[in-house]
């Protein structure tokens, strides 16, 4: 994933209504950017990707 911009991470605060100066904006961009890399690799595991935590452990389904 490409790195998050000031610029997008600012229309993202814009869109939540959120007022932040552009001191908020640089202490929050790391975090941002780590929730949005996290979500990418979520994303992944859901498509059939491999399951880097769990190196694709089988569950077995609850029979009802």
């Amino acid at each position: 994933m490409k790195p998050l911009s000031e610029a997008a991470l600012r229309r993202m605060a814009s869109g939540l209504h959120l007022e932040l100066n552009a001191h908020e904006l640089t202490r929050l961009r790391p975090m941002v950017q780590d929730l949005l890399d996290v979500a990418e690799a979520l994303r992944g595991r859901q498509s059939g990707g491999p399951d880097r935590v769990g190196h694709g452990e089988h569950r077995p389904q609850k029979s009802g």
